[in-house]
């Protein structure tokens, strides 16, 4: 049996949820423990991580593995997934035709820099802390800059905020889009300051397409983008005055240079597109090893 959210009983268990007990002690008053509430999910995460559990944890991210051995003490029964992104083929030629193209149909200046910001939830994914960055610009490198944002979130309070910050004129809100691995090939960097991102597999799409990217350190994949050395993850805590700074530095030609061979380096020696083959295997492995325990266990009879 294999499960998606935590209950007992699993063979194989994948998940993209923190680890419920440290969020509920890190967010929630002292007395929650107390309700019913926290009981039953407690109990039903229990059943997978703790000690002596079968269960086979597939994972994407490695940040969460520490978190669940230190609350449950669980034993090395963790699987790490690889991305799973479609493989990119372009040449610079075409990369090169995608971006005049798109500052084209946009009547935008062929040397405009173009930032996209991708994600369906403004919010967590930081769009925030993006447009307060680009109004921190220079103002001559802040008129030669837009935002393309990519995304179905209603822009209402954002509009807002953009007009407030007077970038307004410099940021697009395009609503959710099937282009959006044109806008990457298109654009100069991609911004993702997010609050809070289990995964963000669009940075790790961002490397595939050559793309340098802005970040924060709390997106499990933001260690592709360290490793790759293709762009900048902020630490934690946040300080908006150093995403300010960091988005200045990732406009910058050389840098955006730099920072698009790296990327393009990485995403052709790293594995970041076989997470469903991966996960196939596990299950196959749990599902052998399952049947040589039952066959093991069975009774003899004499007539065989």
């Amino acid at each position: 049996m294999v499960g998606f959210n935590k209950m007992p009983g699993l063979d194989v268990y994948f998940g993209a949820d923190p680890c419920y007990l440290a969020r509920i002690k890190r967010t929630k008053p002292w007395w929650c423990p107390w309700l019913p509430r926290y009981r039953h999910y407690a109990a039903l995460e229990c059943s997978v991580f703790a000690p002596g559990v079968a269960t086979q944890i597939m994972l994407l991210t490695p940040q969460e593995i520490p978190v669940y051995q230190q609350h449950y003490g669980t034993e090395d029964r963790f699987h790490l997934l690889p991305p799973n992104v479609p493989r990119r083929t372009f040449s610079p030629e075409e990369q090169s035709a995608m971006r005049q193209r798109v500052r084209k149909d946009n009547g935008w200046p062929e040397a405009t820099r173009l930032l996209v910001f991708i994600g369906s939830d403004f919010k967590r994914k930081g769009l925030d802390r993006a447009l307060r960055a680009l109004a921190a610009l220079p103002a001559p490198l802040r008129m030669n800059t837009r935002l393309a944002v990519l995304g179905q979130s209603h822009p209402g309070r954002f509009e807002r905020l953009a007009r407030d910050l007077a970038v307004d004129s410099q940021v697009h809100f395009l609503g959710g889009r099937h282009d959006a691995p044109d806008w990457m090939l298109a654009a100069d960097s991609l911004v993702h300051p997010a609050y809070s991102e289990t995964a963000g597999m669009v940075l790790v799409e961002a490397l595939t397409a050559g793309l340098p990217v802005l970040t924060t350190d709390v997106c499990g994949y933001a260690f592709h983008i360290a490793r790759a050395r293709a762009g900048i993850v902020l630490p934690s805590p946040f300080e908006q005055g150093a995403c300010d700074r960091a988005l200045a530095e990732i406009l910058m030609p050389q840098a955006v240079k730099e920072w698009r061979a790296n990327a393009l380096a990485y995403a052709a020696k790293e594995d970041l597109y076989s997470c469903h083959e991966r996960a196939a295997a596990i299950i196959e492995e749990t599902i052998r090893r399952k049947l040589e325990r039952r066959a093991q266990s069975a009774p003899v009879s004499w007539f065989q």
